[in-house]
């Protein structure tokens, strides 16, 4: 191995997924099967083969039934190309696809059906790498946009361990939380009140991206429950929509006051 092909390698080692990347591979040629096959289990320890295929029939079989990160895929088989092949699985291919092909002018045609890459043979490694290293990119893109994506089902909720386990509640539903030492009291909109070991501080902090106001130094309310204030001298009264009155300390009236104007 050359310089630029250990360089290569070191970089794409380096470079890990939470799980191991799963590979099929499919090709008539078995000397080609056998080289690739190689050449994955020699330098690719992120990847393991979850199944092998010499025949487009079988190898049709094997991904209906085998899930699966990756495809390496020849181009040219009797009976089915590698592309016939895939064509007959969309819309439902969710994986990465990746040609093998003897010819330079299949690329085009591969392309269309958004294959990650191609490689042509023999496979030569610095390609080889080159296309490992790109697979890992788009796998831990496609990673990190699905738990973002996950994570916005939990935007609009607030999770709060109890004794028999994590409740979840609606932001929404919540009208106020009242605090009392290191307890807090949430009460709301089809939520009975539920006591919870936390201070007010604490909740304060989960609850800064949602309309929240620290009314007074024991309660924090949700200001798109509020149903009436009246303003006092030192202070004010804010009565909220379960007709609950919350005093508005002095020290959070200019505050509140500038808001609803």
């Amino acid at each position: 191995m050359n310089m630029l092909e250990f360089d290569t390698f070191e970089n794409i080692s380096k470079c890990n997924l939470k799980d191991k990347i799963r590979a099929i591979l499919i090709d008539d040629e078995i000397s080609a099967l056998n080289a690739l096959k190689i050449i994955v289990e020699e330098f690719s320890p992120m990847i393991q083969i979850v199944g092998v295929a010499q025949t487009s029939i079988e190898g049709l079989q094997l991904l209906k039934t085998v899930p699966c990160d990756v495809v390496f895929i020849d181009i040219q088989m009797p009976h089915m190309s590698g592309i016939e092949l895939l064509q007959s699985l969309q819309p439902n291919i969710n994986f990465e696809i990746v040609f093998l092909t003897a010819f330079n002018n299949h690329a085009s045609e591969a392309f269309r059906l958004k294959t990650l890459d191609y490689l042509l043979k023999p496979i030569h490694l610095p390609d080889y790498f080159r296309v490992v290293e790109k697979l890992q990119e788009k796998l831990e893109t496609s990673g990190v946009q699905r738990s973002q994506f996950l994570q916005q089902a939990f935007e609009n909720k607030i999770a709060m361990s109890g004794t028999d386990g994590v409740e979840f509640s609606n932001v929404s539903d919540i009208i106020r939380i009242e605090a009392s030492g290191s307890y807090v009291t949430i009460y709301g909109n089809k939520i009975l009140p539920k006591v919870y070991s936390k201070n007010l501080k604490t909740m304060e902090s989960l609850l800064q991206k949602h309309p929240f106001f620290r009314a007074h130094k024991s309660h924090l309310i949700n200001l798109t429950h509020i149903q009436k204030y009246v303003s006092f001298k030192d202070g004010g009264t804010i009565t909220m929509i379960d007709g609950s009155m919350i005093d508005l300390s002095r020290a959070h009236k200019e505050e509140f006051a500038k808001l609803y104007k």
